[in-house]
């Protein structure tokens, strides 16, 4: 695209979206571009899981044996292209400003750390709509990790069949 001074600027968007998004109120935009990131995250932390070649890159992740809030950074090195980089683009092509997108990834990123994070808190009653530390914990023992792949909202694992909201055990290993 050309603007008024003759400079090419290059648009990212799928147009007829991206005009419908930059009409609503910012918060409005910044309530899209969390459920966009974390819908489009759901369906890449499924990819790392379904597919061999993307397992043998997220497989460094699940090979820790304790959960805490280090254990969200324990990864292979391209995992978090992988993991970020569409959930980024997604919010571009729909027109999500830079002023949403950062805050969005900022707020997955900090989810990661407290789903990881072994805080002994009872966080259930905000288990309908919000992955929780007792959530994903269960997401990192070996029988089920095919469930809640959830990063902020569970509404995906609900939506898709991978929800599951069964306690750990003592005697159940992670990794």
């Amino acid at each position: 695209r050309v603007n008024g001074s003759g400079q090419v600027r290059v648009v990212l968007t799928i147009e007829p979206i991206a005009r419908y998004v930059g009409d609503l109120p910012a918060l409005g935009r910044f309530a899209l571009a969390l459920l966009l990131f974390d819908l489009v995250s759901y369906g890449v932390h499924r990819g790392l899981h379904k597919s061999d070649l993307l397992w043998n890159i997220h497989k460094v992740h699940h090979s820790s044996l304790e959960l805490d809030g280090l254990a969200a950074t324990r990864q292979h090195m391209l995992e978090n292209l992988i993991r970020f980089v569409p959930g980024q683009i997604a919010m571009f092509l729909v027109g999500i400003p830079t002023a949403q997108v950062a805050p969005a990834v900022a707020i997955g990123a900090a989810f990661a750390v407290i789903d990881h994070s072994n805080i002994d808190l009872d966080l259930r009653f905000m288990e309908k709509l919000f992955i929780t530390p007792r959530l994903h914990r269960r997401h990192h023992v070996p029988s089920t990790a095919m469930n809640n792949y959830g990063g902020i909202f569970n509404i995906w694992d609900r939506l898709f069949g991978s929800f599951v909201s069964i306690d750990t055990t003592q005697e159940e290993r992670f990794g």
